[in-house]
């Protein structure tokens, strides 16, 4: 589990985390067995999950925390501060269907659009972890 990489600053041709599911992918195929780079990351972005052939960074997968927010609003009508943006039953429903909520879509409480859509045709949304609740959420 690789924590908190949205705050990674890596402007190289070759960005830390793709070398990383390199040597990973090199290091399972020598041990024969699976091995798994799984990032948490704040930015709903798809590229860290997408494959290198794919313009990806190859990860195996990455937290999807819009489904732990919308579920929290859904189950909870708690709807203040980050959980503002996800108000509706249709914020589930979208994070079903597609993976992310913030798809390139505005958030209030970023005051921005935010996030990338997955084309779910090169990235399956399998490779998004998910839980209703976590050690980030709860305190």
């Amino acid at each position: 589990r690789l924590d908190a990489v949205h705050a990674l600053s890596d402007a190289r041709a070759t960005h830390i985390l793709e070398e990383m599911a390199i040597e990973v992918n090199a290091l399972s195929a020598f041990l024969n067995r699976p091995l798994s780079l799984i990032a948490e990351s704040d930015m709903n972005n798809p590229r860290l999950i997408t494959s290198r052939d794919g313009g990806g960074y190859g990860l195996t997968a990455q937290w999807s925390d819009d489904f732990h927010h919308a579920l929290y609003v859904s189950l909870t009508g708690d709807s203040t501060g980050y959980y503002a943006d996800f108000d509706s039953l249709a914020a589930l429903g979208k994070v079903f269907e597609n993976g992310f909520f913030h798809d390139g879509t505005h958030s209030s409480f970023r005051g921005r659009s935010h996030g990338h859509k997955i084309d779910t045709l090169r990235t399956p949304t399998w490779r998004l972890v998910v839980c209703s609740d976590n050690h980030d959420q709860i305190g």
